[in-house]
This record gives structure tokens, C-alpha cells and sequence, in this order.
């Protein structure tokens, strides 16, 4: 559904886009530094960038350019929204949080060695996986089935000045205090990767429910057939208008 529908293929590639982009300014000073050094890494930065775009991603899977495809759901039994749910969980982790990293993998480990570039693409994972199961809350049913441009959430200049904030904090956390000892970057890392597939687990159960729901709502209150009785009367006042009243 996602390689498909185009709504979310445009907004996956402003993101895209975005975060290319972003990722070259930073590197104009040249390749990224090993986190595990004592100069800062470039890549704590790369790092919460690409894990804010996970966390905004979800959000967009709302809408679709095909909704009419959401009344299948109405034919699926309820056993299998559980199914459904995981697999849709299954597939984003897959795409946003492991793909990537496992794709930057190699580079890292060429310039850091294979244990420092290993564990950092590892950490990263976790990191994202965190991101993800908290932007997973903002998907509110079946993908793809509402209407784009209508019923988004409304903005909030609070949170857009806050989540940069929460970034620097992070992003300094792990260069001065994290990335200080592999020891502790394991520790916490197994650490967010328990609270990440918790997470995890939570939403999709929660997606579930919610798609199990909406496809209730649609089957008790299916879509009429647009202007039907509109173009009856029409067809009725047409032709008393020919023969008259008789």
C-alpha cells in the first residue's frame, strides 16, 4: 500500500528530500567523525534527524489517494485485524527504523572499523524504533483511507519549538555522556530496544482496535450512492415538463 498510493509516496519523498538534504549540509565539513571519539560526530545529529521524520511519517499514512479501497476491510473478519495490524507494524519498522541503517551500514563500518560501525547502525535502530512507536499513535485506523488535505491534526508552534530543543539535549546526552564507554552505549541500547518493541507491541494492538472499529462504523453506515435521488427527480421533472401532467 504504501509503494502504491500516491498521497504517500509524494509526502515520503519531501521527507526524503528533506533529510538528504539535510544530511549534506551537515557533512559539508567532510565525512562524520566516530561517535565513539572524544571530537563530535555529525551523525548523533543525522541520527534524531532521521528519527523525527519516523516520528512525523506515520501521521501521513492517514490519508490516501485511493480510500474508496478501505471498504474491502468490511469483508475481513475480526480475527484478522490482529494479523493485519502486524504486519502493517511489521512493514513500517522494516522501511523506516532497519532498512536504513542496515543500507548505511557498510559506509560506517568502512570509516569506523566494523565493531564502532556496527554498533552505532545497531543503536541507531533502537533509537528509531522509539521514534516510530510513539508516531504510531497519530495513525488512527486503516491507512490510507481518508481523504487528503481534511481532518489533520491542527499545528502546534509549542511543539515545533520543542522537539528541536529535545534533539540537542539528546544529541548531547549521548556525545558527552553515552558514546563515552561501549559498555554503557550496549546498556542503553538494550535498553531502548526493549522500551521500542514494547512500544511497539502496544500500538499495534491499538491499531487493531481502531481499524476493527472503523470498519464497523463503515458497514452500519455504508456510503450512498452519490446525487441518486438527485438525478430521479430530475429524470421525473424532465418528463412531465415533455408529456404535462396527465
Amino acid at each position: 500500500m504504501m509503494r502504491r498510493d500516491w498521497h504517500f509516496r509524494r509526502g515520503l519523498m519531501g521527507l526524503v528530500v528533506t533529510l538528504v538534504f539535510g544530511a549534506l549540509i551537515v557533512f559539508l565539513k567532510g565525512w562524520p567523525a566516530d561517535p565513539f571519539g572524544e571530537a563530535f560526530s555529525q551523525m548523533h545529529l543525522v541520527l534524531h534527524y532521521a528519527g523525527v521524520l519516523v516520528l512525523a511519517l506515520p501521521s501521513g499514512m492517514n490519508f490516501g489517494s485511493d480510500r474508496q479501497g478501505a471498504s474491502l476491510f468490511q469483508t475481513v473478519p475480526d480475527q484478522a485485524f490482529t494479523a493485519m495490524a502486524r504486519g502493517i507494524g511489521t512493514g513500517v519498522w522494516l522501511t523506516l527504523s532497519v532498512l536504513p541503517w542496515v543500507v548505511c551500514a557498510p559506509l560506517m563500518m568502512w570509516l569506523w572499523g566494523v565493531q564502532h560501525g556496527l554498533t552505532f547502525a545497531a543503536f541507531a535502530m533502537t533509537v528509531c524504533t522509539v521514534y516510530l512507536a510513539v508516531g504510531l499513535r497519530a495513525l488512527r485506523g486503516i491507512p490510507f483511507s481518508e481523504v487528503p488535505g481534511t481532518n489533520h491534526l491542527p499545528s502546534n508552534p509549542a511543539l515545533a519549538l520543542t522537539v528541536p530543543f529535545i534533539v540537542a539535549i539528546l544529541v548531547a546526552i549521548e556525545h558527552y555522556i553515552v558514546f563515552r564507554s561501549e559498555v554503557l552505549v550496549a546498556i542503553v541500547g538494550s535498553t531502548l530496544a526493549v522500551a521500542g518493541m514494547l512500544g511497539m507491541r502496544a500500538r499495534v494492538r491499538r491499531l487493531a482496535i481502531r481499524m476493527r472499529d472503523q470498519a464497523a462504523r463503515m458497514s452500519l453506515s455504508p456510503e450512498p450512492q452519490p446525487n441518486a435521488k438527485r438525478l430521479f427527480s430530475h429524470d421525473v421533472n424532465d418528463y412531465q415538463s415533455a408529456h404535462g401532467d396527465r
